[in-house]
């Protein structure tokens, strides 16, 4: 995917033009271009077409311009804009054109580069940070998703705790074996909870659900953030992680939250050790280095799979050179 910058105040002299397939600067996209990165020109009006998209007819003119075959086409989505985007990307899919979105935010950049599954060919960031344009680019460039670190960890106490609130975590998405939350009562070190993805002849399988556990307890969340599982609500952006610490975001649909039996889980990996206290039954699965185990089958000894992280957290945000001990 391609990432063009338009940097609308002065650029600075320290900009790594590398980091991007075409620098712009500008004021505003109807004005002429006097700035292109070296790797390559556009010329508006004989290779490109910048067009705002705010109603049917802007729609028309930018697909007349992909049937002429128009090199690039610029689209500023004022109102609508997923409907848009899909639109021109199924338009232009076998045509030699390639649709740029403009986009003002990391959320609109991502939504655009997942638009009908496949993304725009490319995206304008305007009116941001240039760090932020940096974080962006460099994500959609490497065409790598997003990735965890997950180490092993070794139980060392498994008992009930009597009775308790526990939430389940209804997703938008059908998850697999292996695939779960990151969830944990200390946020230094979090246990892959996975989905209930497997058979069994009691209850059928809800494989968009994570019992995540007491409610007290940390979710990691995108940006490596921690919220309390209270704080989960219909809407919220979630992650999901398999066991080879690959992260795919999805959408919370709702949280369920019961009072149910609960069991504690405490393990240790290497000098850092944590807690998980989970609903005390036979469907609750923690993921294992080679499969995963109800937590009605787990004993001192066993492996599981954890993330670890070191520091403090203030509002859930990590803060490396902080102590906290939690027990």
């Amino acid at each position: 995917m391609e990432v063009w910058l338009n940097y609308t105040s002065n650029l600075p002299k320290n900009i790594d033009w590398n980091r991007f397939d075409k620098v712009f600067s500008h004021s505003s996209l109807d004005a002429p271009i006097p700035r292109v990165a070296p790797k390559g020109e556009v010329e508006l009006g004989v290779e490109a077409l910048e067009i705002t998209i705010e109603k049917p007819e802007d729609a028309e003119v930018a697909n007349k311009a992909i049937s002429e075959g128009i090199r690039y086409l610029i689209v500023d989505c004022k109102n609508w804009k997923i409907i848009p985007w899909e639109n021109l990307i199924a338009y232009s899919r076998r045509s030699g054109t390639k649709v740029i979105a403009v986009v003002r935010s990391r959320d609109e950049a991502c939504t655009a580069s997942q638009t009908l599954e496949v993304g725009v060919d490319g995206i304008l960031l305007t009116s941001l940070p240039l760090e932020v344009a940096y974080s962006i680019a460099d994500s959609l460039h490497s065409g790598k998703p997003p990735h965890i670190q997950l180490l092993e960890a070794e139980v060392t106490e498994v008992r009930p705790v009597g009775m308790g609130l526990r939430a389940c975590v209804d997703t938008c998405d059908l998850m697999v074996e292996g695939e779960g939350m990151l969830v944990g009562s200390s946020s230094s070190l979090l246990f892959l909870v996975e989905a209930e993805v497997h058979e069994s002849g009691f209850v059928a399988p809800r494989p968009f659900r994570v019992n995540a556990g007491a409610i007290s307890q940390y979710i990691l969340m995108p940006g490596e953030k921690t919220n309390y599982l209270s704080e989960l609500k219909s809407g919220d952006t979630c992650l999901i992680i398999n066991r080879d610490g690959g992260v795919k975001y999805s959408v919370v649909g709702r949280v369920k939250i019961e009072r149910r039996p609960l069991l504690y889980v405490e393990a240790r990996c290497e000098d850092v050790g944590g807690r998980i206290i989970l609903q005390d039954a036979e469907t609750i699965r923690l993921v294992t280095p080679d499969g995963s185990k109800s937590v009605k089958e787990l004993k001192q000894g066993d492996k599981l799979l954890v993330f670890v992280s070191r520091g403090g957290r203030h509002f859930g945000v990590m803060v490396s050179d902080e102590y906290i001990e939690e027990k």
